[in-house]
């Protein structure tokens, strides 16, 4: 499948999803090995995305995002993909779930010791005070998006839930998991969206 960029270049995209998940699937784009595309799988997903999108690949341009040093640990929109179906943006390598972690008893097949589990939570810690000093909350705290590299940091994927304020415009995450999110918030819903 080929799609165009902003500056309306061409690129093609695999046959087959790398990923795929409730609203979108990851693409690895041809002649990129280190960029993606997460394509929506509804153009009313898409149309709904694509202004916090653009918000996003300005925000991703602004000096505070940059002296957060975010654009490796975070799968963060770095180019809307048209006629707007998603967007493009930095493949993340990841070797461990989080729950890979924390599950007990241990897999067998996972040597991972107390230190590298301390270290796991520094990076998390870490992480989140980064993102909230760009003025961006990790509103799904799904654990299937928090990943884990082979020393132990931590990267944040599906970051287009995130809730952020931009151009005088609130952002809103509008998406969560059940089980991880705050109950107060679940109880003020009464039975309508999480958004």
């Amino acid at each position: 499948m080929n799609v165009y960029t902003t500056t309306g270049k061409t690129i093609g995209l695999a046959d087959r999803a790398l990923n795929s998940g409730g609203e979108g699937a990851i693409y690895e784009i041809i002649g990129y090995p280190r960029k993606v595309v997460k394509k929506y799988h509804h153009a009313a997903d898409a149309k709904k995305r694509e202004e916090k999108i653009g918000e996003m690949v300005k925000i991703s341009e602004s000096a505070s995002f940059q002296r957060a040093n975010l654009a490796q640990d975070v799968a963060w929109p770095l180019s809307p993909i048209h006629d707007f179906i998603g967007f493009g943006m930095n493949k993340i390598s990841i070797s461990t779930e989080l729950d890979d972690l924390y599950v007990f008893p241990a897999k067998q097949n996972l040597s991972i010791s107390i230190r590298d589990r301390i270290d796991c939570l520094i990076s998390l810690s870490d992480m989140v005070d980064r993102l909230h000093k760009v003025g961006l909350v990790f509103g799904d705290g799904n654990p299937d998006n928090l990943k884990i590299r082979d020393d132990f940091t931590v990267c944040f994927m599906d970051v287009d839930s995130f809730h952020f304020r931009s151009s005088g415009k609130t952002f809103k995450c509008e998406v969560c998991a059940p089980g991880y999110v705050a109950p107060e918030l679940i109880k003020a819903c009464k039975g309508t969206t999480y958004a």
